[in-house]
């Protein structure tokens, strides 16, 4: 705050640093001014008006220096902050890359279990929703690497088809997965039977040959 009741006094802001030669600071290096509004009793107080700050991705901190206020008496507030951040970037589209265990021929994603446990990669510490076509089977939350692993209850037999989704911790949710289709098959095969046999020599039918 400056004020000059006459003459032709002028004010400077100036920085100046190891690295930099002195000059005045840059207007986008300055703080932009906040209309807001307090309102409140006692101990709990509101600040409002403030909708038009946190509109762009980072992280913002609101801070009120010790004496911003004060109460009937005079004494003085103490200082206090608040930080947030914003994130409005959706997640990239996770993976479901593996299943196990695939019994009989390894690739061929048939398997004779059904209870399966599903892997796949996603947003680091992302929340995964996995899901059986158009059924939630549920969640789990990616690892610090952005690998997760997933184990199923029991699946009826036939194709299924598992997607999954990622949710980031602002709450943004990405695309659905490419779907991993696994054929379960928990039924035994039926018994052979022995049929007609050759060469039936002598009499047909006496089973000597």
């Amino acid at each position: 705050e400056y004020y000059e009741n006459g003459g032709g006094a002028v004010a400077r802001l100036s920085w100046a640093s190891n690295s930099l030669v002195e000059q005045i600071v840059p207007s986008n290096r300055l703080l932009t001014p906040v209309s807001a509004s307090l309102s409140g009793s006692g101990k709990s107080s509101t600040l409002s008006g403030l909708s038009h700050l946190g509109s762009g991705d980072g992280a913002y901190r609101l801070s009120l220096a010790a004496g911003a206020g004060s109460d009937a008496a005079g004494n003085p507030s103490m200082a206090a902050s608040v930080a947030w951040t914003v994130d409005r970037t959706t997640p990239p589209v996770p993976a479901v890359t593996s299943f196990s265990p695939d019994t009989g021929v390894a690739g061929d994603r048939i398997t004779s279990q059904s209870s399966l446990t599903l892997s796949g990669t996603a947003e680091a510490n992302a929340i995964v929703t996995v899901k059986n076509g158009s059924t939630d089977l549920g969640t789990t939350l990616a690892s610090a690497n952005g690998t997760w692993s997933f184990t199923t209850g029991t699946l009826p037999e036939g194709q299924r088809s598992f997607t999954a989704t990622a949710t980031d911790a602002a709450g943004n949710q990405s695309g659905v997965s490419s779907a991993l289709v696994v054929t379960i098959d928990t039924a035994a095969p039926r018994s052979p039977e022995s049929g007609a046999w050759c060469d039936d020599a002598g009499i047909p039918g006496d089973v000597l040959t």
